[in-house]
Order: C-alpha cells, then sequence, then structure tokens
C-alpha cells in the first residue's frame, strides 16, 4: 500500500453511536431528479438504518449487526402488495414476519435496493 492510500484510508473515522445522517439526489430514466435519505443510529447491540427511496416512494428500515450482518428487512411501499418484512436468523434461513420461510432467499447474505448507495456499503 503506498503512502497515499495509507493516508486516506486513516482519514475515515468510526460511526458514533449517536448516529449519521446523509442524503442523496438521483435522476430516473426520464431525468427527474429524487431525493433519498438514510438515518443510521445505534440501538441495541446493532445498527439501525432508516431511510427513504425518493423514486420508488418507498420507506426501508434495516436491522444490522455490529458485524455488519443484516438481520432484518422492512419496506414499506405505496402500492396494493402489502409491505415486506423479514428476518433472517443466524444459519442462513429467511422468513416473513408471520412465520413464512422463503426458502428462495436461504443462504443469501447481501441485499440491494437499487435507488439507494447505502446498501451497497453493507457486506
Amino acid at each position: 500500500m503506498n503512502a497515499e492510500m495509507n493516508a486516506e484510508m486513516n482519514a475515515y473515522q468510526p460511526l458514533l453511536a449517536s448516529g449519521h445522517a446523509a442524503s442523496w439526489q438521483s435522476l430516473n430514466s426520464s431525468q427527474k431528479s429524487f431525493t433519498s435519505a438514510i438515518n443510521l443510529r445505534w440501538e441495541n447491540e446493532g445498527w439501525t438504518a432508516e431511510g427513504t427511496l425518493g423514486a420508488d416512494n418507498a420507506q426501508f428500515v434495516l436491522r444490522i449487526s455490529a458485524g455488519w450482518i443484516i438481520q432484518q428487512c422492512l419496506l414499506f411501499r405505496d402500492l396494493e402488495d402489502p409491505d415486506l418484512w423479514l428476518g433472517t436468523d443466524s444459519h442462513g434461513r429467511w422468513g416473513e414476519i408471520n412465520g413464512a420461510h422463503r426458502t428462495e432467499l436461504d443462504g443469501c447474505t447481501d441485499l440491494d435496493f437499487v435507488n439507494t448507495p447505502f446498501t451497497n456499503c453493507i457486506p
């Protein structure tokens, strides 16, 4: 690692437990601008990320462990479809809050929302 990269890596500070907020703007295919946002805070021995997906008029809440592993995902959409509430156990099994096992998600470790760069930050 060269000295410049090393200095850049040392410039990063840990996230404060009191939280962090960010917002960004993105353009859809018709060049309309949308604002999305995220609030990240430490609570109950893990991180809670609450955000908005501007272009989709949706909100999400993620529960993330101290080791940055997604444990729960809530997605609230302004659609006829029901909201989505997923959780995983420590063995890679995913299910809905109503107890329905989601076998198609078993083993998944990554979650990505199209209109937010935040979910790309979670390993």
